[in-house]
């Protein structure tokens, strides 16, 4: 979706969201290609319409052989 993940990059991405508050986020990857996993620092979503931003933290590694083993995680918004 996204192609190579790079140290210090931010990629974008334009989703459609039908109603209501965002109260939780899930990513994951499929860990193909050559070292495939990565850290993720946080997930901002900004509703156009609105102007809100949603930050979903997470500070940790999507990655088999680091952090918890995981590739996906379940981020709840900072308040």
């Amino acid at each position: 979706m996204c192609g190579i993940l790079r140290r210090l990059q931010n990629d974008k991405f334009i989703f459609w969201h039908v109603a209501g508050e965002l109260t939780k986020c899930k990513i994951e990857h499929d860990n193909a290609g050559w070292r495939p996993g990565w850290f993720l620092e946080k997930i901002e979503v900004t509703n156009l319409s609105t102007s809100k931003k949603y930050v979903f933290p997470c500070e940790q590694w999507l990655d088999e052989k680091k952090g918890d083993g995981l590739l996906y995680k379940e981020l709840l918004p900072r308040d």
